[in-house]
């Protein structure tokens, strides 16, 4: 029997952290490595950022650039 944890794929840590944490859109960009994460509250930032570095696989965290950001228009759709 194989012992061997399988890594998550970025879309599978993306997806995760989108049902995890209250943001508005997620995008992976798979020609140029960027994640784009649009959430509603910014001082979420820095949780939803270790979430997501901590659970990409090891070669994944220096591939891909991550932006997390709020739009003043998405701030004011947050879900109340």
């Amino acid at each position: 029997m194989n012992n061997f944890k399988k890594e998550k794929t970025v879309g599978e840590v993306t997806t995760d952290a989108f049902h995890k944490f209250e943001m508005q859109s997620i995008q992976v960009g798979e020609c140029y490595y960027d994640v784009w994460v649009d959430v509603y509250d910014i001082a979420d930032t820095p949780k939803i950022e270790k979430y997501i570095k901590n659970n990409l696989p090891a070669e994944d965290r220096d591939k891909y650039n991550r932006e997390i950001f709020a739009l003043e228009e998405t701030q004011q759709l947050k879900p109340k």
